[in-house]
């Protein structure tokens, strides 16, 4: 609430908190909702698909797989670069596991756009199952760490201030 948040990057029509998300399956999943795919750039303005180059706050919780991880950490970069030129806010909530020796993690710590990083302990927190529409227990405590980056440009920043609380 505090960001505004208007859009997940990493959904699914059964997973989904907001009315905006993206999704790997496009093609069925546009009829629940789905913006399409967050790598799928060159489409971002096409057929009713958000435009990330026009700013916004997002949240970002990708499949936890090195290399999504990684291309999602470069194109958050470019996103912030060009809304930046721009003088558009943006802003992006990333959570991933703290995998601190990948090359993900480096790219988003040592980003120019890192506002704020976080790292939550093993068992400390839960995470919400991707079967939580057919499964009793909903939420499952974490058995790594985790951690929560605020990348945001300056107008981003400005609009959306990373607090302590």
């Amino acid at each position: 609430e505090n960001f505004s948040v208007a859009h997940e990057c990493f959904a699914s029509p059964l997973n989904s908190t907001l009315p905006s998300f993206g999704s790997a399956f496009f093609d069925t999943d546009m009829f629940f909702g789905s913006r399409g795919s967050f790598f799928d750039i060159r489409r971002w303005s096409d057929q009713g698909r958000l435009n990330f180059f026009k700013g916004g706050s997002f949240e970002a919780n990708p499949p936890f797989v090195e290399e999504s991880m990684q291309l999602m950490s470069e194109t958050i970069e470019v996103i912030l670069e060009r809304t930046e030129e721009e003088s558009l806010p943006a802003s992006f909530i990333v959570i991933v596991p703290a995998w601190t020796d990948e090359r993900a993690h480096e790219i988003m710590r040592e980003s120019r756009f890192c506002q704020k990083l976080i790292v939550l302990e093993k068992s400390q927190h839960s995470y919400r199952s991707g079967t939580q529409h057919n499964s009793i227990q909903q939420y499952h405590d974490a058995g790594f760490r985790t951690s929560i980056f605020f990348l945001q440009n300056t107008q981003g920043a400005q609009k959306w201030p990373v607090t302590s609380r």
